[in-house]
């Protein structure tokens, strides 16, 4: 009966909280029954969560630990908890964190905490490899719009280098929303920090008919299909001559004998290209011809957005590197296998249009590989100059043979000339020049290159075709060099306007300058005049200020009774707790107390109905402040400009102490001092007799005082005679509490309305040398807070 009695109670609990919610965002975890209302049905987003928290589990071999950042009602904390995780959930609302903790007390068997905290103070105080995974949806949109898109952007760059993976769904700039404004353009962009970032899927949200993208993000991990897998290093470019010429829209990671491809195809120019290149390099790996040695395909997907595959990393290091660092590499054995494997492609119908150093890949055994597979097409062209497959090859020839490869933009080295080649390159090459074109094929390059010994150095180039072939491509790179000159010269006449305007710019600054700098005149009266009326504004805002506060002071008072009965309240239902825990006859004592937990919620409604109607007043009382914050910086704007003549006027000051008549006065100068002090110690002995009479006085009245609250009689006379004299009464308070003097709230009847007529009195007294500028804001301020008071207590 015990056990059935606290289940009810925790249900009851349970229910209470989630009523007191402001939004159930969540369904509630194990009650159904809660979650008819819910904001966002989140099962869809736990499906694809939960299949990436076993992925990478399996990757780690061991329970994963999971931080959950803006947990709302907890209910993918506790699903993961459910999952075998070890769980803490951050919300900033209290109210969801109750909600949280009740349900990991109704749920004891899973390893599932929570706090109540902001998320900058959770990852500024997040250590490394504390979690293995971060969730983080649709809560950094808010912190966007707070701290704009840098912030967040350096904040998620920390957290990367901190965790194993991060899963994060992200606003988009297109919402109909108030905060989409400071949205990146992009929402990935926030994730820039982050070497591996993934576009899991796409969900609705309660706010809008646009989706908002669930990202996986990592500097360890790639997770595609549902599968993770480590990746030791990754770059942006596939060799080291590509110079930035995808523009970040494909990304190569390497790791455990895999390559890992991330392309982009939502890319404005370079999303079709991007799509070409995977549905080829797909096409290959699941057909290639019998013969060509080839890795093999692991797996594979795309989306609107992007396109992937991961496959083997076959052995050996790329051509290029081995070139750049001066290693050895044996050129016949490497022409002789990519010849090979261009005539296995050949005969299957297939070229490889982008035969380069950097898609070769040499053993260890100085064997040759060709990669690339997205460049195998059907077309017999190369992907750029001098387009004809064959003398792009050739071109490919002279870099192997020579050992350099220079940049390939604008285009490649003009090297098609056999004569260009070394012996016996050269006449293997002419005797394939000596041939008509249409019967050159990468067959007839590879059977001439095995009878490569047996060419004779004599061998002529004699075929009526191949030199005016030769001639166009020359002419076609002749041309694009003509035009990229031309494009520089027009960026250089550009850049000399330019500075041209920039040039003229300057000369009217200088030009302004000197005007400014001929100007003088009697200024040191006007400075004057204007550093004292910025030394009356700086009194008349300290004194604003101090009003502000004393308002704030009594609003922060009303406050504190609101936060006495928050407290009741807490206590009445630790008291239900300690309840819950009793056996036997204990019906009647909990629907006592559930009673008095009644009518402290109706206590607690109305307290909030006047902490409402206090805030209104409150905000009231900020906009005349704010209204007079404006009037002071329109002073201030007008100090600044008098500031800007006072700095001239002060270098002429400087150049006045510089000189000779200075220095003749400075007799003179120093005879006025002493005069003006004698004169301030004369004029000082009617204030220190002054002090003298008022110290020993308030001594007494202040024993006066204590001597009269210690006798009861005394003090209920006293008492009624000071209601007769309400300034007095208030003077005598007011006295009395700076001295430390403890007066009781029945002693001095003063209702808040009093109290800020005793404040109003107090402060007519300190501010007898306010500006006549400051009396009449003051006076302003003071009725119109007079008569707010008249209407609110009609």
């Amino acid at each position: 009966m015990g056990h059935s009695m606290s289940n009810k109670v925790m249900i009851y609990s349970i229910k209470k909280l989630v009523a007191a919610l402001p939004e159930i965002y969540q369904p509630i975890f194990g009650h159904p029954q809660y979650s008819n209302t819910v904001s966002r049905q989140c099962h869809d987003r736990l499906e694809h969560l939960a299949k990436v928290y076993k992925a990478l589990e399996s990757q780690v071999q061991r329970p994963l630990r999971v931080l959950d950042l803006g947990c709302a009602q907890g209910f993918f904390s506790l699903s993961l908890a459910k999952l075998g995780a070890t769980v803490h959930g951050v919300d900033y609302l209290d109210t969801n964190i109750a909600v949280c903790n009740a349900l990991a007390s109704e749920n004891p068997k899973l390893n599932v905490s929570f706090q109540v905290s902001r998320i900058e103070s959770i990852l500024e105080q997040l250590q490394g490899d504390q979690y293995d995974l971060v969730l983080g949806l649709s809560v950094f949109h808010h912190i966007v719009h707070e701290a704009g898109v840098e912030a967040v952007q350096q904040m998620l760059a920390d957290l990367a280098d901190k965790i194993a993976a991060g899963i994060f769904e992200l606003a988009l700039a297109s919402e109909p929303l108030y905060w989409a404004a400071a949205q990146p353009q992009q929402p990935w962009q926030l994730l820039s920090g982050f070497a591996f970032v993934h576009e899991l899927t796409q969900h609705e949200t309660h706010l809008s008919d646009i989706l908002r993208p669930l990202y996986f993000a990592s500097n360890r991990y790639w997770c595609l299909n549902d599968q993770c897998g480590g990746f030791n290093s990754w770059q942006t470019d596939p060799h080291v001559l590509a110079q930035g010429v995808h523009q970040s829209t494909r990304r190569y990671y390497f790791g455990n004998g895999l390559v890992v491809k991330l392309f982009r195809i939502d890319h404005a120019a370079l999303g079709i290209p991007n799509l070409q290149e995977y549905r080829n390099e797909v096409a290959f790996l699941l057909a290639s011809p019998p013969g060509f040695n080839s890795a093999q395909l692991v797996l594979q997907g795309q989306h609107e957005r992007e396109v992937w595959l991961v496959r083997t990393k076959l052995p050996g290091e790329l051509l290029i590197d081995i070139m750049r660092a001066g290693n050895h590499y044996d050129a016949r054995l490497v022409l002789g296998d990519i010849l090979s494997q261009l005539a296995t492609l050949e005969a299957a119908g297939l070229y490889h249009n982008d035969v380069r150093a950097w898609n070769v890949l040499v053993g260890s055994d100085g064997h040759a590989l060709l990669i690339d597979y997205g460049a195998i097409v059907k077309d017999s062209k190369d992907c750029v100059w001098p387009h004809d497959i064959f003398l792009g090859f050739l071109i490919f020839v002279h870099e192997i043979t020579t050992g350099v490869v220079e940049s390939p933009s604008p285009l490649r080295a003009a090297a098609i000339s056999p004569y260009r080649l070394a012996h016996p390159y050269r006449e293997w090459a002419l005797s394939f020049w000596s041939r008509p074109s249409a019967q050159w094929s990468f067959k007839l390059l590879h059977e001439l290159f095995m009878e490569i010994e047996h060419v004779e150095e004599s061998c002529a180039l004699h075929t009526d075709d191949s030199l005016p072939r030769w001639m166009q491509a020359i002419e076609e790179a002749v041309d694009v060099q003509i035009a990229t000159t031309r494009h520089l010269q027009l960026q250089q006449q550009q850049v000399q306007a330019h500075a041209q305007w920039l040039q003229s710019e300057w000369d009217g600054a200088q030009q302004k300058i000197e005007e400014l700098s001929k100007r003088n005149g009697q200024l040191e009266a006007v400075l004057a005049a204007e550093q004292q009326k910025t030394i009356n504004l700086a009194a008349e805002l300290s004194q604003i200020n101090e009003q502000s506060t004393h308002l704030q002071i009594i609003g922060e008072r009303r406050k504190s009774n609101v936060q006495l009965l928050q407290n009741e309240w807490d206590v009445a239902q630790q008291k239900i707790e300690e309840l819950s825990k009793r056996n036997g006859q204990l019906e009647a004592v909990l629907a006592a107390e559930q009673q008095k937990t009644i009518n402290l919620a109706a206590e607690f409604n109305a307290v909030n109905e006047l902490n409402t109607q206090l805030q209104t007043h409150t905000q009231w009382l900020q906009s005349e402040l704010n209204a007079v914050s404006a009037k002071v910086q329109e002073l201030n704007n007008s100090s600044h400009h008098w500031w800007s003549i006072a700095d001239s006027l002060n270098q002429e000051l400087k150049t006045l102490y510089a000189s000779r008549s200075w220095s003749i006065t400075k007799p003179l100068r120093l005879l006025s001092l002493a005069v003006n002090k004698i004169i301030n110690c004369i004029l000082a002995i009617p204030k220190g007799l002054w002090f003298a009479v008022k110290f020993p006085f308030k001594l007494m009245l202040a024993g006066l005082i204590h001597f009269i609250l210690k006798r009861p009689k005394l003090k209920v006379w006293a008492l009624a005679k000071l209601r007769k004299h309400p300034g007095l009464e208030a003077h005598l308070s007011r006295f009395a509490r700076l001295r430390g003097i403890a007066l009781e709230a029945k002693d001095f009847k003063l209702s808040v309305d009093q109290n800020i007529s005793v404040a109003y009195a107090e402060i007519d007294n300190d501010l007898t040398h306010m500006t006549p500028r400051a009396h009449s804001i003051y006076a302003d301020l003071k009725a119109a807070i007079e008569n707010h008071s008249k209407e609110s207590n009609k």
